[in-house]
């Protein structure tokens, strides 16, 4: 049973993780809401339950941006890592559906069923 309050965006995004303020991983999402994400199948070195930072850079039509969310890892499997935001402000959610809305407007034509940003 799903337990989630948003539906999951498809997105393909490059991010950086970064844990204790150090980067640990580069890898990519598989799908994105405003609770979290799930990343690529990749060993982040990182323990279930650490906080870490992700970092997207988002390029389109406008200048570069980069969001850099904190986060918590609360699974590893198979079908990859997925983390928790743990920005409950509504500063950091505003930013996250921001950073969400800038994905939509994304060429998709790439890659079917997920944007490439």
């Amino acid at each position: 049973m799903e337990h989630r309050w948003n539906a999951r965006q498809a997105i393909d995004c490059d991010v950086v993780i970064y844990h204790q303020n150090l980067p640990v991983a580069r890898c990519s999402t598989i799908n994105l809401s405003p609770q979290g994400v799930l990343l690529a199948p990749t060993a982040l070195g990182v323990e279930l339950n650490s906080p870490v930072d992700v970092e997207f850079n988002v390029t389109g039509k406008q200048a570069p941006k980069r969001y850099r969310l904190p986060a918590q890892v609360v699974h590893h499997s198979a079908e990859g890592t997925g983390c928790m935001f743990r920005a409950s402000q509504p500063q950091a959610q505003a930013l996250i559906k921001e950073l969400i809305e800038s994905v939509r407007h994304v060429d998709t034509r790439r890659m079917p069923g997920a944007a490439k940003i």
